[in-house]
């Protein structure tokens, strides 16, 4: 998409922003900040905040997997806040085996929309900033920031890689976390696995040394379309798809 020059509208003056809030729930055991009236609360501040520096806000609350096909195929859209529930490459959308889940392309079932299925669902780059207001833990694979393939400029990415946050507006402390996620324009294979290195399994606290091969060719295969950039990093290949985890099934017997 890069190289066919397919992208969002700039992000300027009366360009759009979208807000989405995915599925979390109202469950009073669970910390405030974690709850949706919390995230909701935060959303409407973003959007009102969004509204002062001259944007148009797309507020969307419960945000379906629907709704992110729509906010990642509308070039009017320049720039997206997620405020939700997951990590940094992944994000909580629905409870487990929801039907919504059917049509994401990892065909994860768990709940969970990745930025595997992100890339899937998009046809252009957006121009603006994607910002991943939820936590930047890092997982045991291959740890993509969850708008990896959706933004022209990989410094647009904020997020809070590394850590955990609970924000609860625009003036709460976890705000300092959120920023670009690197100083890179691209990030290539070998660039995420040097900044977002995998982290330890809780077994026995050694790397999952066996998937950077498959990963490799997830990535070569899946996404090679969205970029095109110096780092030749995809080479055109027949290799089948792969899952998101970059597993077949080889693999999955490894």
């Amino acid at each position: 998409m890069q190289s066919r020059g397919q992208f969002s509208d700039a992000d300027q003056l009366g360009a759009t922003t979208a807000i989405l809030v995915p599925y979390a729930d109202s469950d009073p055991n669970r910390p405030y900040t974690d709850r949706f009236e919390c995230i909701a609360a935060e959303a409407e501040e973003i959007a009102s905040h969004a509204l002062l520096n001259g944007r148009v806000a797309d507020l969307r609350f419960r945000a379906s997997v629907d709704d992110f096909r729509e906010v990642f195929t509308d070039k009017r859209i320049s720039s997206v806040v997620i405020c939700g529930l997951g990590n940094l490459s992944r994000l909580q959308i629905s409870l487990r085996d929801d039907p919504q889940l059917r049509s994401l392309a990892s065909g994860r079932t768990d709940g969970l929309l990745s930025w595997y299925d992100l890339v899937h669902m998009a046809d252009h780059l957006k121009k603006g900033k994607v910002i991943q207001r939820f936590s930047g833990l890092r997982g045991g694979t291959l740890n993509a920031p969850f708008a990896w393939g959706v933004v022209s400029d990989h410094r647009n990415i904020f997020a809070p890689v590394g850590v955990s946050i609970h924000p609860t507006g625009l003036d709460h402390e976890d705000n300092d976390h959120i920023k670009p996620i690197t100083t890179r324009e691209y990030l290539g294979y070998a660039a995420i696995n040097d900044e977002f290195p995998r982290a330890r399994t809780i077994h026995n606290n050694a790397l999952l040394d066996h998937i950077p091969g498959a990963a490799y060719r997830l990535i070569r295969d899946g996404v090679n379309s969205l970029h095109s950039h110096d780092e030749r990093l995809f080479p055109t290949s027949s290799t089948p798809p792969l899952s998101e985890d970059g597993l077949d099934t080889a693999d999955a017997g490894a």
